[in-house]
């Protein structure tokens, strides 16, 4: 029966954050509607196109909007674990962080993106992937602070919160750590829609759940996120010797991770697997 009511929590935490998501855009839509019926009936203009100018304002501001919805996202669940008289910071495992840990975080998100990048562009995925790709890529190439801080910032924070904080540490407390780091990253992956921005997500979870359990902290796993997203604002191309350098970097960073962390390392997910006898939700 627990191990249910830890998949059915993990479920509702997935099905909360896309709420949030539909209830946020949905607000927009309909103040747009509003402002511009009203501009439109005062300037005798044609009604009937206002349909195509709220999906064009969503599509202008998609970014905005998902920094929104991931900060209310964030905000309810703190307010949920707050009425329930749970601690936020135990409940999604984000502890106190070891600065020794820090260097090799930030070292291994930024050269897993130069290395997976290489990787992927050697992979003969089909084009019609590609296109899928570049397209859900779009809203994203305009580099501009609302950009930053949604890649940089908000996004580790929100998913490591959802996948790794809430969605792993319930999967695997009712499926077994294994498959509950496997079911949270393709989650993961799926979030992200197109078929190769959702392979590499779902590898990615998976190396976010590694971080998060050999350090039992939430916060690590949301700095190699960070350290992931932001490095892909400082380059365009990559080259041989960035592969080269990026790969001794990150084998040296994991070496050196794993073993710093293999005294805190534990075989179970979450922050409170010892209290067994307290239901988690």
């Amino acid at each position: 029966m627990k191990k249910l009511k830890n998949i059915g929590a993990a479920l509702l935490y997935i099905g909360l954050y896309f709420s949030v998501q539909t209830v946020v855009v949905l607000i927009f839509e309909i103040a747009v509607m509003f402002k511009e019926a009203a501009a439109l009936m005062m300037s005798d203009g044609n009604i009937k196109g206002l349909t195509n100018i709220i999906i064009d304002r969503v599509k202008e501001n998609e970014v905005v909007l998902t920094i929104a919805a991931d900060v209310v996202f964030v905000a309810v669940v703190w307010l949920i674990f707050k009425i329930r008289k749970k601690k936020f910071f135990a409940e999604i495992g984000l502890s106190k962080p070891d600065p020794r840990y820090i260097p090799d975080a930030i070292v291994i998100g930024a050269t897993l993106n130069v290395v997976i990048s290489a990787l992927f562009d050697v992979i003969p995925f089909p084009q019609s992937w590609w296109d899928s790709y570049d397209a859900a890529a779009m809203s994203l190439e305009e580099v501009n602070v609302a950009t930053v801080i949604a890649i940089s910032v908000v996004a580790p924070i929100a998913e490591e919160v959802l996948f790794r904080g809430l969605v792993f540490t319930r999967a695997s407390r009712g499926l077994g750590i294994y498959v509950g780091a496997v079911v949270s990253s393709v989650l993961f992956g799926l979030m992200h829609g197109a078929i190769i921005w959702g392979i590499y997500a779902a590898l990615l979870g998976l190396i976010f759940v590694f971080v998060y359990v050999r350090t039992r902290s939430l916060f690590y796993a949301m700095l190699v996120h960070f350290s992931f997203n932001t490095v892909s604002f400082f380059f365009d191309k990559i080259s041989v010797s960035m592969i080269v350098i990026s790969s001794i970097l990150l084998v040296a960073a994991t070496a050196d991770f794993w073993i710093a962390s293999s005294r805190r390392a534990a075989p179970a997910a979450g922050p409170d697997d010892n209290n067994s006898d307290e239901e988690k939700q």
